[in-house]
């Protein structure tokens, strides 16, 4: 599937939907790893009918070959969480609210088993890269419900998540930088600057920030930042925060082969 993804972050968009769907036929539409792609491809054009459609089909046919395992249990949950991101973009509230409700539950127990009965690193820390972007859909529903304090409490929930040594690791899981973002976002509109700085920096400070957000809305929360760190007096970090930026652009408009 790399090929693909090269593809799509070159905005060969065309190309790309090409290829995933050329490997959902050759599986004959019974994989539900090349529904699943096809479906988050779609979901990253904001085309969520048709992402819904997919994840569906998807979590049906993992439901047919039902598994023990905790790799099926985090696939299952990772389809979950898509599909309520796909629901969210409908604007269907409600049904996005019980799905991702369902898939932070099930991220949870995942990465308290893995602790817990030590098991790979990657298990754990896959289940809080899904956790992440679950946490910030329902923050967003509450917030947008006017339930400001379980909006909060569930952005705040974002920051235990990354209190982990794979943090890092985390926001590579799509979406997850996104609402990290949107956490920076809400603590500004609340006046608590201590908070949103502490979701930004997480955004400019992230290795992935280049491949985990979109230019334009990485750009917007550098400049978001900027402003906060000179509301708060602290110019020596702003001119930092500038510059690093500064390198940024210059390396995503010509980047090293």
């Amino acid at each position: 599937m790399e090929h693909a993804s090269i593809c799509a972050h070159s905005n060969e968009s065309r190309l790309a939907e090409a290829f995933y769907k050329s490997a959902l036929d050759l599986s004959g539409g019974k994989s539900a790893t090349a529904t699943e792609a096809l479906a988050s491809f779609y979901l990253s054009q904001n085309k969520y009918a048709e992402a819904e459609s997919l994840y569906r089909r998807a979590l049906a046919i993992r439901k047919e070959n039902e598994q023990s395992t905790e790799s099926y249990r985090l696939q299952l949950a990772q389809d979950l969480g898509s599909l309520g991101a796909s629901l969210l973009g409908q604007g269907k509230t409600e049904e996005a609210e019980q799905v991702l409700q369902d898939t932070a539950s099930r991220a949870k127990s995942i990465s308290e088993a893995a602790s817990s009965e030590r098991l790979i690193v990657d298990i754990f820390v896959d289940a809080h890269r899904l956790m992440i972007p679950s946490l910030g859909h329902l923050a967003v529903i509450y917030d947008r419900q006017g339930k400001k304090k379980e909006a909060g409490e569930y952005y705040k929930s974002i920051l235990k998540s990354l209190q982990f040594n794979y943090a890092d690791e985390f926001v590579l899981y799509p979406g997850a930088l996104d609402a990290i973002a949107a956490g920076g976002y809400f603590f500004v509109a609340l006046n608590d600057d201590i908070t949103a700085s502490q979701f930004f920096n997480l955004v400019v400070s992230s290795p992935y920030q280049d491949k985990a957000i979109s230019p334009e809305a990485l750009f917007k929360v550098y400049d978001a930042y900027v402003a906060l760190l000179r509301r708060q007096g602290n110019e020596t970090e702003a001119t930092l925060v500038i510059k690093n930026a500064g390198k940024l652009r210059k390396y995503l408009k010509d980047p090293l082969p």
